[in-house]
């Protein structure tokens, strides 16, 4: 029993497309529609049909695409909150007819900006006036996006170097075998990152971090420096690859 909803001893099932569902809500008291929502930003409406209070049957029906929601909840008088990790969160309100111009069965009434998840990030100055702004990779899948903010960021230089034809760079872990700490050491005193790797076109440089101060460094093991890299980064016990 839920809500008052009876179901019987046999198993009810319904068809619907091979999916992940992320995310659902009860709109019914009842607990005769269900919105679901999967992992790639449908969005369902599952019918319990009931006799005399028993469930005999259910029905799936697709509403729509929204953002891959994260969390549904029904607010009132049609109106569903979609909360997404993954992009915008959005607030609808479900309608009864298909929209032509959408193909949906909802009007998307706002739209709430997410900047996360952001996997990299970028500083440019495209009027060239020392007002710097951030391009970011935000989002994933579906609703991954170019983001550019301008405002409420403060870019405070801290230190430059002047290296035409950087194609990449990557905050490194050195240590040799004679300072083998532990993550947790490392952490208390800021040292998860002391070299950076620098990639140009032909070459690759290493350079060490000490203080406010860089030097270059001869790279141990068997690293080529007179070729570009692609990538570069730790791996267990600090170990590069």
């Amino acid at each position: 029993m839920n809500g008052g909803t009876v179901f019987p001893s046999a198993i009810c099932s319904t068809t619907m497309p091979t999916t992940i569902m992320n995310a659902f809500n009860m709109v019914d008291p009842d607990g005769s529609r269900w919105l679901l929502g999967d992992y790639v930003g449908r969005l369902f409406v599952l019918f319990l049909e009931k006799n005399e209070g028993v469930v005999t049957h259910l029905h799936l029906e697709p509403l729509g695409t929204t953002s891959i929601s994260s969390t549904i909840s029904y607010l009132d008088n049609g109106v569903v909150f979609v909360g997404s990790r993954l992009g915008d969160s959005q607030l609808i309100k479900l309608a009864e007819e298909k929209r032509e111009e959408t193909g949906m069965y909802f009007d998307i009434l706002d739209s709430y900006t997410n900047l996360g998840p952001i996997v990299d990030f970028c500083i440019v100055d495209s009027d060239k006036q020392g007002q710097g702004q951030v391009v970011s990779c935000s989002g994933a899948f579906r609703d991954g996006s170019l983001r550019v903010v301008r405002n409420g960021v403060g870019i405070n230089e801290q230190a430059s170097l002047d290296i035409p034809g950087v194609s990449g760079v990557w905050a490194l872990n050195r240590k040799t075998p004679s300072e083998m700490q532990v993550v947790e050491e490392i952490l208390e005193r800021g040292e998860q990152h002391n070299v950076l790797a620098i990639s140009l076109i032909g070459q690759t440089h290493f350079l060490q971090l000490e203080g406010e101060e860089m030097s270059p460094i001869e790279t141990p093991g068997e690293l080529i420096l007179n070729q570009q890299t692609i990538f570069c980064g730790n791996v267990t016990e600090d170990l590069v690859i």
